[in-house]
């Protein structure tokens, strides 16, 4: 008890420019425990919060961890102006390709193939690409697992990561599998209209036709 408030006083704290600020969330846990560490990760708001969080607590580092970084990494190399601390970002590809792909949820999957596709030392770290393709051949066994959103954004981070027509044609068939799955292979579709939609737009747009809805 008394840790929250007594251990590391709420006057200032926040403004010491290591973006610990609004540490409330995580003070119901020990510095350095997962939960503290994945408060302080989701209150970073650039770059530089992160590499404090990361510098500081990165050696202990589990799976939710180094995927809440490379995610908020990702938003902040497409929202930051700058040079991008590449080194951190191989810091925390080295450490995520020691987990299993199958160990992640189909979100993590879907979140780690976004950044993949955003973060570019991403695109040219051989592990992180290998990984890659193996979220791919985990989404296409389990595609029965995931909503239309979250394979919409999978499938099109992994079609932006192939590099050969082998890795392509692995899109295709989750491509495939999965209209299969959400569109009831010609009965009644598992989801209502509104959660195909992110679907069929990607559909629209790797068939070459476009956006859907631009008038909606």
């Amino acid at each position: 008890g008394g840790h929250g408030q007594g251990g590391h006083g709420q006057g200032g704290h926040g403004q010491g420019g290591y973006g610990k600020g609004g540490r409330q969330r995580g003070d119901d846990a020990a510095p350095g425990a997962p939960d503290h560490i994945e408060a302080l990760l989701r209150q970073c708001s650039g770059s530089s919060d992160m590499w404090e969080v990361i510098e500081q607590y990165g050696h202990s580092f589990g799976k939710q961890h180094v995927i809440i970084a490379l995610y908020q990494l990702g938003l902040c190399r497409q929202y930051e102006r700058g040079t991008p601390q590449v080194s951190l970002t191989a810091a925390l590809l080295d450490r995520l390709v020691l987990f299993a792909p199958d160990d992640l949820t189909v979100d993590e999957a879907a979140r780690v193939l976004w950044a993949f596709a955003v973060l570019d030392e991403a695109r040219g770290h051989g592990s992180a690409h290998r990984f890659a393709i193996q979220l791919g051949e985990m989404a296409r066994r389990r595609v029965d697992e995931f909503s239309p959103s979250q394979m919409a954004n999978a499938a099109s981070s992994l079609s932006k990561l192939v590099k050969n027509s082998q890795e392509d044609e692995l899109v295709g068939k989750i491509t495939t599998a999965f209209s299969e799955y959400a569109l009831g292979k010609g009965s009644m579709p598992r989801f209502p209209p509104e959660d195909l939609r992110p679907w069929i737009d990607f559909l629209q747009v790797s068939s070459g036709n476009g956006p859907a809805g631009k008038g909606a």
